[in-house]
């Protein structure tokens, strides 16, 4: 009674939680412009077609276009479009946005480079829409924004999200608990920056789809754990973090790899997003020990067979949902 009671609840709230397309965020567009001089500049817009409506960039009214966009699909989930605009008087001191960030719930990246080279970078999101292009280039900030954005996508990645509660579940001891988030860490920083650097290479699906089964394998082993047994994952924790951070690594890459990484500052952009994640990472956690703490305190008051729902149910709903993942990445893939 009590399994089926569980069973039940966890596909209810597992149902309510699912993302309806992706358990990522959607990658942030790329607003990208060359300067060719005499006030013409080529631009590339890039990003994801399930955030496409309703989000475009907006130029200064002396900007028209001297041709229309041309539209180029990468993939299933990518667009690019490219065209020329001319802007009277040129860019320096007017504003660029992008329109729609906070309907999309996504980011975009904006980048000038200018005739002679020298580039100017924002990141743009739904509190800071726009952009005033200075005259001079100003100091590049692509530390902050990738900061930003690697906090960003781990704490709007559900998949991830989802993985590093699984890894406080399944480890009770402090010290073991640091040493397995250190070690995914370490698993997905090496595959992030081996994917973003061409030397390895995976489909983003299939890297997607080796994230869910990691969620699931891991909720199977929160359920063991709480009739009794225990796996390899609760035996050696750090190993099993290390592996599936490999895993998680690649769907980190993906989503980079769709808008692309300012190669001028690759290694600044890398290590503020591994920071960004890191932080993300350290804040869930801290939440986390802090309603298990609270949890705990108060399970004194509640009756035994509903303490037993209780603590089962965090298992089952991730396990659902991981399940949920699984299926529907699978069945991108054609399997």
């Amino acid at each position: 009674m009590i399994r089926h009671a569980l069973r039940a609840a966890s596909l209810l709230l597992a149902l309510l939680l699912a993302p309806p397309a992706s358990a990522h965020p959607l990658a942030p567009a790329l607003l990208e412009l060359h300067e060719a001089g005499e006030g013409r500049y080529e631009v590339l817009w890039r990003g994801s077609v399930s955030a496409a409506l309703g989000v475009e960039p907006q130029f200064p009214a002396a900007c028209r276009r001297l041709r229309e966009p041309e539209a180029e699909r990468e993939g299933r989930r990518t667009l690019t479009l490219r065209w020329t605009l001319h802007c009277a008087g040129g860019l320096d001191g007017r504003e660029i946005s992008v329109a729609g960030l906070d309907r999309a719930g996504i980011n975009a990246i904006l980048r000038l480079r200018r005739a002679d080279d020298r580039v100017q970078k924002a990141l743009l999101d739904a509190r800071k829409p726009g952009y005033i292009v200075p005259s001079t280039a100003e100091a590049s900030a692509v530390f902050p924004a990738y900061l930003r954005l690697g906090g960003g996508h781990l704490l709007l990645g559900f998949d991830h999200l989802l993985f590093v509660l699984g890894l406080v579940l399944l480890i009770a001891r402090r010290g073991a608990l640091v040493l397995a988030v250190s070690a995914f860490t370490l698993g997905h920083s090496l595959t992030l920056a081996l994917a973003t650097l061409a030397v390895l290479g995976i489909p983003p699906v299939q890297a997607e789809l080796g994230i869910a089964l990691s969620i699931l394998a891991l909720a199977v082993e929160l359920a063991r754990r709480g009739t009794g047994g225990a796996g390899w994952m609760a035996r050696y924790p750090w190993q099993m973090a290390l592996a599936f951070g490999l895993l998680h690594g690649l769907g980190f890459a993906g989503a980079l790899a769709e808008v692309g990484l300012p190669r001028a500052d690759l290694a600044w952009a890398l290590l503020a997003f591994n920071l960004g994640i890191e932080a993300g990472q350290l804040l869930v956690i801290a939440l986390a020990l802090a309603l298990l703490q609270v949890a705990r305190a108060a399970a004194g008051s509640v009756p035994s067979t509903l303490g037993t729902v209780a603590r089962a149910l965090p298992a089952y709903s991730i396990g659902t949902l991981a399940a949920f993942w699984c299926f529907e990445r699978a069945v991108q893939l054609g399997l």
